[in-house]
């Protein structure tokens, strides 16, 4: 006779499962639907097994879902836990001051980039470590992200700061020189250093599997900062890795950036003056000379397709809409963006 516990229930689940089984398996057998002693149907064809091994069957076969359920449901709560003791589980960027002056923001890996301006206007690519462990608000100090970390917090190593980091390997700091093995562009593993570390303004980068820096700020206004990352200046020119119309990044050059007009832009991956270059009167039509005009600093996207100007422009509501101008080099001053529509004077 089987064990019942105070309340006539049987003692486990398993028994429970075996009892009932039991009672279907006779009620079955009474009723003649089963042909022979110890033959079964169990939702499909007929087991000769006896009823013991099915029960056993049956109730292993249980136990192993009820265990897989629990590792599920464990995963889960692990899951949670975790974001919520963390703060890595977080979307999007953190808060801060620094969004008022700080440009083409992203978190990648934990890390905040961005291109921010210092006190005097000029622009540098910056980049925050680690910033899910800041406590209040991200700040722009002087072309710096900064923030306030807890009391017991250290940085986890001693590695200059930057996107180098992401496509390099085997870094290592000699002195004041960083060794590492880069990806180029084509896949390729180069072995690259960099000296003078510490003389580097702004973030340290891999242009195409070479560790390169910048040396000085720059100050070259233009809507260039909303969709090129890393920007740093080598001799003249103004170095970025910027995204084309199909979400891809490449590194792109400015000779002379500095003898530009009005601001720089971003055409499809490529850097370029966004009103030509100092003295010129804009009646070249080459791969550098668009037309002049203050349209170029809330205007992206700009291209010339024969004598029609085409761009995406920013209207006074925020929002960026496709417009063109005709005829555009029949214009006798210089082209404006109006309420997210190109303008000039004839």
């Amino acid at each position: 006779m089987r064990r019942k516990s105070v309340n006539g229930l049987y003692c486990t689940y398993r028994e429970k499962l075996e009892a009932r089984i039991l009672r279907g398996f006779s009620r079955r057998r009474s009723k003649g639907g089963l042909r022979e002693k110890g033959e079964t149907r169990l939702g499909g064809p007929a087991s000769k097994l006896p009823a013991y091994q099915t029960v056993t069957m049956l109730a292993n076969h249980w136990r192993i879902e009820e265990m897989r359920n629990l590792i599920r449901l464990g995963l889960i709560a692990a899951t949670i836990v975790v974001c919520y003791s963390s703060a890595y589980c977080v979307q999007g960027p953190p808060p801060g001051s620094y969004r008022e002056s700080c440009a083409n923001i992203q978190m990648r890996d934990g890390s905040l980039f961005a291109n921010c301006q210092d006190t005097e206007g000029r622009w540098r690519s910056t980049v925050l470590p680690y910033a899910y462990d800041c406590v209040g608000d991200v700040n722009n100090i002087n072309g710096e992200l900064r923030c306030n970390r807890r009391g017991d917090w250290r940085e986890r190593d001693s590695l200059p700061r930057g996107s180098y980091r992401e496509t390099c390997r085997d870094i290592r700091m000699r002195g004041d020189s960083l060794t590492a093995r880069c990806q180029a562009v084509n896949g390729r593993w180069v072995r690259t250093s960099l000296n003078d570390v510490g003389r580097c303004i702004g973030e340290i980068v891999n242009d195409d599997g070479y560790l390169q820096c910048g040396r000085r700020t720059w100050q070259a206004k233009g809507t260039y900062v909303e969709s090129c990352a890393p920007i740093y200046v080598r001799g003249d020119d103004l170095r970025a890795r910027c995204q084309t119309r199909d979400g891809r990044w490449l590194w792109t050059s400015l000779d002379g950036f500095e003898r530009c007009r009005d601001g720089i832009v971003n055409i499809d991956g490529q850097l370029r003056c966004g009103g030509g270059e100092r003295g010129d009167y804009g009646d070249r039509r080459g791969d550098r000379e668009l037309p002049r005009g203050t349209y170029a600093h809330t205007c992206r996207d700009i291209e010339v397709r024969g004598d029609r100007l085409h761009a995406q422009c920013q209207n006074r509501d925020g929002r960026w809409n496709w417009t063109d101008l005709d005829d555009v080099y029949r214009c006798r001053g210089d082209v404006t963006n109006i309420d997210g529509r190109l303008v000039c004077s004839r």
